[in-house]
């Protein structure tokens, strides 16, 4: 009898014990099915519910901020750090509606059960927005880059292309690298279409200006670019690579950190668009370049910015000058003749003119598309010129041709330097050593193959491996037909190398 009692005595403690095990384990499943905030079910579980196409899906959100939504196909795009992407539990933020009649589920598809491929491969993962016994599926996309929402419409200010844009922004960062952390960042701004030949194209440039509420400008640190009211969201819409023109930027501004004038191009990052609603593809955010980004003394320094190449003067705007515009004028007329106190700073103008020859940025030549800039030396009392690139698109092959063309051959053996330059200062034998003999110099480092595609590969992996890439051609395409691809774009960065080796030799 007792060691009857005994035995049943054990033999509850055991099912006791097991029921115990089973309820941690119960307990840590049910801890991990969560994902971004939100409870994960089963595929067939949404067998519970009713289709309703037309579920409002105005109340989502993401990190408290209203969710970078495309509403014609209904997807939401979530930034994410690269080190959330292991497992679904890792995946940062928060999904949530603020309709209170909502619940949301995420569904634990394939794309789920694995962020990291998800990603790359450009996989949605389920979202169902259950209300009462409807749902509604969303579609989550996540990527490596940058999310900026913008939203507002239309005011009754003039602008170039229409009327003047104005609204609110927010930027989901996965990983910010002034925080170095996931960060949200809000704005009010306006904006409008910018751009010359290129606005006639359906994706278009923005201009922004970020806000406060009172409507005064406010700036921002946006992706450790610095601080500014003032930003440029370029579509890269004539580069089917989407890598040159942030490329020569990450290039040129990595070099004259070296150089005694660290005078920068623009600086930018990509992120991903979505505008009013709708997903806008793959974007360049950058700096304006102003007196504010090149930090010039305002009470004596001048800035000029060129947008023609059919005449020297009169071929360029006034950015910042203390003086008139006749004076200001008179100044460059000053600098360009170089008899007076006012000279082009040498050595500036020779690695401008390698790096414009590298890319045989044809639309770079006879100083249009570039930034020029008049700083006063007291002790001649005097100005030195610096010219600052910018706008690099049509370059490595691409060119102008009475219409926008690609031609990987006949560019690539193409001398841009020598252009009617209005000046002897500029055009003469010695220059030709010069620029021969610095060319040689800069091969061991600024135009060393390993530095270039190093570059290369670093903004490749970042639009490849986002998924960003991929979404760009499916939503736009490839302007050029197929034939300016990453690929040939590796191929003439080095072999333009090697053709200017012989040509400075």
């Amino acid at each position: 009898m007792l060691l009857e009692e005994k035995t049943k005595r054990i033999t509850l403690f055991l099912v006791a014990l097991a029921l115990l095990a089973a309820a941690l384990v119960w307990f840590r499943l049910e801890e991990r099915k969560y994902a971004l905030g939100v409870p994960v079910i089963a595929p067939e579980q949404t067998a519970q519910y009713t289709l309703d196409s037309n579920l409002d899906l105005s109340g989502l959100t993401f990190n408290g901020e209203k969710a970078p939504l495309d509403l014609a196909d209904g997807t939401i795009y979530l930034s994410q750090p690269d080190s959330a992407l292991d497992g679904f539990t890792d995946l940062q933020g928060t999904l949530a509606s603020n309709i209170s009649e909502q619940s949301l589920y995420l569904v634990l598809d394939e794309a789920l059960q694995e962020p990291r491929t998800a990603v790359e491969s450009g996989a949605p993962f389920s979202l169902i927005v259950v209300e009462g016994d409807s749902y509604r599926p969303v579609r989550v996309v996540l990527t490596t880059l940058p999310v900026l929402r913008i939203e507002g419409a239309e005011t009754d200010v003039p602008a170039k292309f229409g009327f003047e844009m104005a609204g609110d922004c927010v930027l989901f960062t996965g990983y910010d690298p002034s925080t170095q952390s996931y960060s949200v960042q809000t704005s009010n701004l306006e904006w409008h279409t910018r751009g010359e030949t290129t606005a006639k194209y359906d994706k278009k440039s923005y201009k922004v200006t970020l806000k406060d509420k009172s409507g005064d400008n406010k700036d921002c640190d946006f992706l450790g670019l610095g601080a500014d009211d003032d930003w440029i969201l370029n579509p890269m819409v004539l580069d089917d690579t989407k890598l040159r023109e942030k490329t020569v930027m990450d290039l040129w501004n990595s070099f004259v950190e070296t150089c005694e004038w660290n005078y920068k191009m623009s600086s930018g990052e990509y992120l991903e668009l979505i505008l009013n609603g709708e997903y806008k593809g793959l974007y360049l955010l950058q700096r304006r370049v102003d007196e504010k980004y090149l930090d010039i003394d305002r009470d004596v320094d001048v800035l000029l910015k060129g947008n023609s190449s059919d005449t020297l003067l009169g071929g360029y705007e006034i950015v910042s000058s203390p003086y008139n515009e006749e004076e200001t004028y008179d100044l460059m007329v000053d600098t360009w003749d170089g008899t007076g106190a006012n000279k082009f700073h040498r050595a500036n103008f020779i690695d401008v003119s390698l790096l414009i020859n590298y890319l045989a940025g044809s639309d770079n030549a006879g100083f249009k598309n570039m930034f020029y800039y008049l700083k006063y030396d007291s002790d001649r009392d005097g100005y030195d010129l610096y010219f600052i690139p910018w706008d690099t698109d049509m370059s490595f092959g691409f060119y102008w041709d009475n219409g926008f063309a690609y031609d990987f051959e006949k560019r690539l053996t193409a001398d841009i330097h020598r252009i009617e330059y209005y000046t002897a200062q500029l055009y003469s034998e010695e220059t030709d050593r010069d620029l021969a003999q610095r060319w040689h110099e800069l091969r061991s480092t600024l135009f060393s193959e390993n530095a270039i595609i190093s570059l290369l590969d670093y903004n490749r992996e970042r639009i490849l491996s986002s998924g960003a890439y991929q979404r760009e051609l499916e939503r736009w395409g490839m302007f050029h037909d197929g034939v300016d691809t990453q690929e040939k774009l590796y191929e003439y960065c080095t072999q333009r190398l090697t053709w200017l080796d012989t040509h400075y030799s």
